[in-house]
């Protein structure tokens, strides 16, 4: 079907509910991409592209929806009366990884928790703790980031590249929690020894090394570590409105549409304060 067109999606849903009686779980696949070389891509295929897998989709659901609610399946996600638009994007993705990981880590306000890399999880994970009301340590890379951490909540800095930041964390008494959002695993593995007596090291950034880890902390001080992947519908409903109450926002930075090549290659040279936002107004 052509995902583009609302007659094709409604006539191709009306067939698979004909055929199947239901659809139970809608899986986003709309697989159009751009081959090539980036700096060839034009601005029709970056709006094809966007069309397909976005708008498509969106067409998809929407006729879809009605199918799945008569079964008990489907939400939709109101971002009314929520932070603006540009800033929705970073919250339902980043946001609600770091959101819902820290709701979820067993952290009581009052309780140390440290925030591992300041970037594009880490920056919301810093606010988020913060405003949760958690004792926040950011554990960066430099100096030159201590000011932009202090600004984003943190009570305290700690350089890694000067300082062991689980003995640094030990002399604050322990982390209750660690969220680690850098996916580096040499880093993320040192960080045990900085959690205190039931500590939790939570991972939402997946790096591609495996971790290290010593059984012997983790034993004696009845520690753990944990993963954590992002959240359900529902999930990314309280992420907005907890955001917009506790007055959290994403560092963004806007290009047009027809800039899509420019934002691609920011985004892909580090440089980028933290997350690229595509505007459909020049």
């Amino acid at each position: 079907m052509d995902v583009t067109d609302d007659k094709s999606v409604k006539d191709s849903v009306k067939s698979v509910l004909e055929n199947a009686g239901r659809i139970d779980i809608l899986v986003n696949n709309a697989g159009y991409s751009i081959a090539g070389a980036l700096e060839e891509t034009n601005t029709d295929e970056a709006r094809q592209l966007f069309e397909t897998n976005f708008f498509g989709v969106l067409r998809v659901i929407q006729a879809v929806l009605p199918s799945m609610r008569r079964h008990g399946y489907g939400r939709i996600i109101n971002i009314s009366s929520m932070p603006p638009a540009e800033e929705a994007g970073p919250f339902m993705c980043a946001g609600v990884t770091v959101y819902n990981a820290l709701r979820n880590s067993g952290a009581r306000a009052g309780d140390l928790v440290a925030v591992q890399g300041i970037g594009g999880l880490g920056h919301l994970g810093v606010q988020y703790a913060r405003q949760m009301g958690f004792k926040t340590v950011a554990l960066g890379r430099g100096k030159d980031k201590e000011p932009l951490a202090k600004k984003l909540g943190a009570h305290h800095y700690i350089d890694s590249d000067t300082d062991d930041a689980a003995a640094e964390l030990q002399k604050l008494g322990g982390a209750r929690v660690i969220l680690a959002t850098a996916p580096n695993a040499k880093a993320i593995s040192a960080l045990v020894d900085g959690l205190s007596t039931n500590g939790k090291l939570v991972v939402p950034a997946a790096p591609a090394d495996p971790l290290i880890v010593s059984v012997m902390p983790l034993i004696m001080g009845s520690r753990s570590v944990a993963g954590w992947y992002s959240g359900t519908a529902k999930d990314s409903q309280d992420t907005l409105e907890f955001s917009a109450l506790a007055d959290v926002h994403p560092m963004i930075e806007k290009y047009p549409l027809s800039r899509v090549a420019e934002a691609y290659e920011q985004m892909h040279s580090g440089k980028v304060r933290f997350r690229v936002v595509l505007t459909m107004s020049s």
